[in-house]
């Protein structure tokens, strides 16, 4: 979905709102963001599907959808209008404030580490199993006898709860909500991102979410911020042009380097689990 930003603002808005107007606490705000960017998934995925729409279709309604819930925030006065809604105070736990920006790095750690742990089990579950034969070929997988609507629908669903999460991060992370964070050009962004690490994949999008992160503030202090993106934007290039799949997508030159140095490692702590068990 090209408009991933518009369910990320849901998520960050939510959590905004609770934390200031109703001074819910952080365990209360990331279920309830995700609950609401998850419906709104739901909504979006069953209008999209049911309307048949697919291809350019789907890619021009996600874009509309991303600007509609930019505009909703903008100029609805609940939402704080231009202005958004600030004084987002920090996250805490059982009275531990993750205030300073390790604390807070640890915690989004391990929420993403969450969710890669659960995206993991899910691709391997028989749903996951579903899904792929949907993305190869979603007539050849209806003919199979797969509910191919349900599973449309329940994908949007689960990429709407990972951008509930990461909109309630960003939040807390900033501090604030703005309808100019959540434009359709940082969408285009996160899509980049996937793109870049590889589709299809668990591993690769975290891979790409570093490229465009790490590189320009690696280069920080040694080159001037317009030869920062110049550089990132030739990577880019470069990845496109020779690993069209992405740097861990499939069939990529460095996943299958990748596997062949993985793969006998494998096979050795194997037979040692082997040897010590005997």
């Amino acid at each position: 979905m090209l408009g991933f930003m518009g369910l990320v603002a849901v998520g960050a808005y939510t959590t905004a709102i609770l934390s200031t107007q109703y001074n819910f606490p952080f365990i209360a705000t990331l279920p309830l963001s995700c609950f609401m960017a998850a419906l709104m998934g739901f909504a979006i995925g069953w209008l999209f599907i049911r309307g048949r729409l697919a291809g350019a279709y789907l890619v021009v309604g996600s874009i509309g959808f991303n600007y509609v819930i930019v505009a909703i925030l903008l100029f609805a006065p609940y939402f704080g209008r231009m202005y958004g809604i600030i004084g987002v105070p920090s996250p805490e736990i059982l009275g531990y404030s993750f205030s300073s920006p390790l604390s807070f790095s640890i915690l989004s750690l391990f929420l993403a580490a969450v969710i890669t742990y659960f995206d993991l089990k899910l691709s391997r579950s028989v749903l996951g199993l579903g899904l792929k034969a949907l993305r190869e070929d979603s007539t050849a997988a209806e003919s199979s006898g797969v509910d191919t609507v349900r599973l449309k629908v329940l994908a949007f669903v689960i990429g709407s709860l990972y951008a509930g999460i990461g909109g309630c991060l960003y939040a807390y992370f900033i501090k604030s909500a703005h309808p100019f964070y959540f434009e359709f050009h940082h969408s285009v962004e996160v899509f980049l991102m996937v793109i870049l690490g590889g589709m299809g994949t668990t591993i690769g999008p975290i891979i790409g979410a570093s490229v465009p992160t790490l590189v320009p503030e690696a280069l920080r202090g040694y080159v001037p911020i317009e030869a920062r993106f110049m550089i990132y934007s030739i990577l880019i290039v470069i990845v496109v042009l020779f690993e069209p799949a992405g740097i861990l997508g499939r069939g990529s030159r460095v996943r299958r380097l990748l596997s062949k140095l993985v793969t006998p490692l494998l096979s050795k702590l194997s037979r040692l689990r082997y040897a010590r068990g005997q």
